[in-house]
C-alpha cells in the first residue's frame, strides 16, 4: 500500500481514498501513530507535548472497520475510520481521562461519555486523548500531567487552552480531526491561536454527559477542525437528544437541521447575500503592538468581505464592559460544579485537590476557585444579579442585532497571537485578552475560524462569528463562505 500523505486530510478525501481502495483504516491510523512518533515523542522532533495518552486498540477499531466496508461495500456511518483526538475531560472507556490532573493519573473511565458512544457509532477511531491544564482551569495549557503544549507555528509558544493538545495535534495534522471543551473559550483560543476551525454550539445542543463542565449551563463540547467541513460532520454526529442530559432538550426546540444536515447545507449562502455587524469595541489597542498586528489582519479580512459583497456594519453593544464584567459566572458556580463532578468520579474536591499541592504554581484560577467560588451557587451573595445582569446582556446584544439587521457578530477572536511561555506572566493568566468570554457569557454559539498570519513572527489570527441561540447552521455556512473567499488556513512547518 503506498504512502499516505497526511497534510490538510479531511474527512471526505479519507473518504475517497477508503472507497478507491487507495489505503484502509488500518494503514491510515499506523500512518498517524508514525507521525506522532515523529512529532511528539521524538527527542530530536519538536515534541509538542499535545498527547496524554494514546488508544492501543486503534488499530485493532481500524481493522474492524475495513472489514465492515470490505463485506458490505459500505461506510458504517459519516465518521467511518476517522481518527480522532479528544480532550481528556470526557470519559472515555478502557482509556486514562487524567483531566488534566496528576490527581487523575490512574483513572480509567468504565463507560463512554455519550459523545463517545455517537462517534464510535458513527465509525470515527479514537487515536489518543489530549492534553489540557488541570480541570481546564487555566487559559494556557500549563498542566500537572503534562507541562505546557508548544504551538506547532512557534514552538516557543503556548498552544492557548484549555483544549489545548487538541489544538497543537489537529493543527500539526497528527489526526483528522479533534473534540475540545468551552466553558470561557477552551475550543476556541486554541483553534485561533493554531489556526483552525473552533466550534462552540448553543449550549445543550451536544451532551455533556460523562464530561467535566466548568461552568454547568455554559460549558459544552464542540469540534476543533481544520475545516468548516468537517466541523459540520462532527456536529451531525454529535448533536442530538440524550437522556443523561436534561440540557439536550433544547434539540426538541431546535429541530433537525435544515436538509437534515449541517454539512448538506453549507455553501448554501453566499458571502454576497450575508449583512454581519462588526463589533469594534472588541478589537485590540493599536498601540500595543501585537494587538495592532491582529487588527490589521482582521482589517484585510473584512476587506475582501466588503469587496466580494459582503455588507459590514459598525454595532454599539452599549456597557459591553459592564456586561462582560457582571456576568462571568465562574467563581458563583465552578466550584459546585467541579465537585459535582469530581468527587464521586475521583473521590475528592477542589479544596482537598489544591491542599494537597497536586497542581502547577503557575495555575492562579484553581486555588483561586478553591479560596473564593461559592460550595453552592445559591450561596453566592452575587449568583442572582449575575443571572440577571446575563439575561439583559442578551436581550441587549440581540436589541443591537435587531436594530443594526445583522444576523451575526464578528470580531477577533483574541486580540494578541499566542504568546511566548517566556511572557506568560500572572496578570496575562488572569486578564488574557480574548474576546471568547462575550459568547460565554450570553450562552450564545460562535465559531472561531482562521483569517491569516500576522507579520514576524507569522502567528495565526482567527476571527470569531457569534449568532443568536440555535442559529448554528447559520453559523457554519457563514464560516464556510468566509473560510472559502480568505483561505486563512495553511499548515505548519514541523
Amino acid at each position: 500500500m503506498p504512502l499516505i500523505d497526511l497534510e490538510e486530510l479531511t474527512i471526505d478525501g479519507v473518504h475517497r481514498g477508503y472507497i478507491q481502495g487507495r489505503y484502509n483504516a488500518e494503514a491510515l491510523v499506523a500512518a498517524y501513530q508514525q507521525r506522532i512518533q515523529q512529532l511528539e515523542h521524538n527527542e530530536d522532533g519538536p515534541c509538542l507535548n499535545s498527547i496524554v495518552s494514546l488508544n492501543p486498540g486503534a488499530l485493532a477499531d481500524a481493522k474492524k472497520l475495513d472489514d465492515a466496508l470490505k463485506t458490505t461495500g459500505k461506510l458504517v456511518g459519516p465518521l467511518h475510520g476517522i481518527p480522532i483526538m479528544v480532550k481528556d475531560d470526557v470519559l472515555t472507556k478502557g482509556l486514562p481521562t487524567t483531566f488534566g490532573s496528576m490527581v487523575a493519573k490512574s483513572f480509567v473511565a468504565k463507560e463512554d461519555a455519550t459523545v463517545i458512544r455517537r462517534l464510535r457509532a458513527a465509525g470515527a477511531i479514537i487515536l489518543a486523548k489530549t492534553s489540557m491544564p488541570d480541570f481546564g482551569t487555566d487559559y494556557f495549557s500549563t498542566s500537572s500531567v503534562k507541562e505546557h503544549v508548544r504551538n506547532p507555528y512557534d514552538l516557543d509558544r503556548d498552544a492557548g487552552g484549555s483544549s489545548s493538545g487538541t489544538g497543537a495535534a489537529v493543527a500539526a495534522n497528527l489526526t483528522v480531526i479533534g473534540l475540545g471543551g468551552d466553558s470561557g473559550g477552551s475550543v476556541r483560543i486554541p483553534a485561533a491561536l493554531c489556526n483552525l476551525v473552533g466550534v462552540k454550539p448553543t449550549v445543550g445542543l451536544i451532551s455533556a454527559a460523562g464530561y467535566l463542565t466548568l461552568v454547568v449551563g455554559q460549558s459544552t463540547l464542540g469540534p476543533i477542525c481544520r475545516s468548516v467541513k468537517d466541523a459540520a460532520i462532527m456536529m451531525d454526529v454529535l448533536v442530538g437528544f440524550d437522556e443523561a442530559d436534561i440540557r439536550t432538550g433544547i434539540n426538541q426546540q431546535a429541530g433537525a437541521p435544515v436538509g437534515g444536515s449541517y454539512a448538506a447545507q453549507l455553501g448554501a449562502k453566499d458571502i454576497s447575500t450575508m449583512r454581519l455587524g462588526v463589533v469594534r469595541s472588541l478589537f485590540g489597542d493599536n498601540r500595543v503592538e501585537e494587538q495592532e498586528a491582529v487588527n490589521g489582519v482582521t482589517n484585510k479580512a473584512l476587506a475582501e468581505l466588503r469587496a466580494a459583497g459582503c455588507e459590514l456594519v459598525d454595532v454599539e453593544i452599549p456597557d459591553l464592559k459592564n456586561y462582560l464584567r457582571s456576568t462571568s459566572l465562574f467563581l458563583s458556580r465552578s466550584k459546585a460544579d467541579l465537585n459535582a463532578f469530581i468527587t464521586p468520579t475521583l473521590g475528592t474536591n477542589v479544596n482537598e485537590i489544591v491542599e494537597s499541592g497536586n497542581y502547577p504554581k503557575e495555575n492562579i484560577m484553581l486555588p483561586h476557585i478553591a479560596a473564593n467560588g461559592a460550595a453552592s451557587p445559591y450561596e453566592s451573595p452575587s449568583y442572582a444579579e449575575q443571572v440577571d445582569q446575563r439575561d439583559k446582556f442578551q436581550l441587549v446584544v440581540m436589541s443591537a442585532m435587531s436594530t443594526a439587521n445583522v444576523s451575526a457578530l464578528i470580531f477577533p477572536t483574541t486580540k494578541v497571537p499566542a504568546p511566548r511561555y517566556s511572557d506568560i506572566d500572572m496578570k496575562m493568566r488572569v486578564y488574557f485578552p480574548t474576546n471568547t468570554g462575550f459568547a460565554s457569557s450570553l450562552r450564545f454559539p460562535a465559531i472561531t475560524v482562521p483569517i491569516g498570519f500576522t507579520g514576524t513572527p507569522a502567528m495565526p489570527v482567527g476571527l470569531e462569528i457569534v449568532g443568536v441561540p440555535l442559529s448554528d447552521q447559520l453559523l457554519l455556512n457563514i464560516s464556510y463562505a468566509i473560510e472559502n473567499l480568505v483561505k486563512g488556513r495553511r499548515a505548519p512547518k514541523l
